[in-house]
């Protein structure tokens, strides 16, 4: 009984313990899953997007300067190219691959050459060209940040391989996390199934040998107890 006992319970404790690991490896590729979806929610999966259409604002804002020489439009390009600044130091820690970390040096010091050679055409009386019409001086200051702009593109594309990757590590997570509650169920229905069997073998079996024994032992002084009152008749 004593060894029934201790193997029944070693039974149950091993299965509670495969289950909790189950549950646990669940619950950790869960979290891991959360993370990696809420990095690429945040304001840094779309930074490349917010660079090139601040970059675009700020050549429409130094065009405009150049032909109407509005210091409002001054004021408002060093605004917008100070917060676009900020933007990128703020968002770089929370890039997710070292790719997306590279391309953004790469962007931040492209916008650093791009300003020191646009904020100079900020000053009154200095123009992007001599002679030449709108159109020419739209492409002149175009081409200021072409290069800067190649960068911001690469940035997305690199955003767009990071999601795609996400998506497929998400995908193996979530086929795994099935597996895994399916072990679990599979586990906890083979448990349940071997601790009544144990306990029918520990406890209830016993009792029904014990029963049939009696049940036996009866049966037999019933059969003597007959055949002795045969007996006497006879003698009789």
């Amino acid at each position: 009984a004593k060894t029934r006992l201790l193997g029944f319970g070693l039974v149950v404790l091993a299965g509670l313990a495969f289950v909790i690991w189950i549950e646990r490896s669940t619950w950790k590729q869960a979290r891991q899953l959360q993370t990696k979806m809420a990095a690429i929610r945040t304001e840094s999966f779309y930074l490349g997007t917010h660079l090139r259409a601040g970059i675009w604002r700020l050549d429409g804002r130094l065009l405009r300067f150049q032909l109407s020489e509005d210091r409002t439009e001054r004021e408002e390009f060093l605004r917008e190219s100070r917060e676009l600044s900020e933007q990128i130091g703020r968002l770089k820690p929370h890039l997710v691959t070292a790719r997306e970390v590279e391309l953004l040096q790469e962007v931040e010091s492209t916008y650093e050459a791009y300003l020191a050679d646009a904020t100079p055409l900020l000053e009154r009386g200095i123009r992007g060209i001599r002679r030449g019409t709108t159109e020419v001086l739209a492409r002149d200051i175009a081409a200021k940040s072409t290069v800067v702009l190649q960068r911001c593109d690469a940035l997305i594309a690199a955003h767009h391989t990071a999601w795609e990757t996400v998506l497929a590590q998400s995908d193996r997570s979530v086929t795994s996390v099935i597996r895994l509650m399916q072990w679990s169920a599979a586990i906890m229905l083979t448990l349940c199934m071997l601790i009544l069997f144990l306990a029918y073998r520990a406890f209830i079996m016993p009792l029904q040998n014990r029963l049939n024994a009696s049940t036996a032992l009866l049966q037999r002084q019933e059969k003597l107890a007959s055949l002795g009152a045969l007996a006497t008749g006879v003698a009789h």
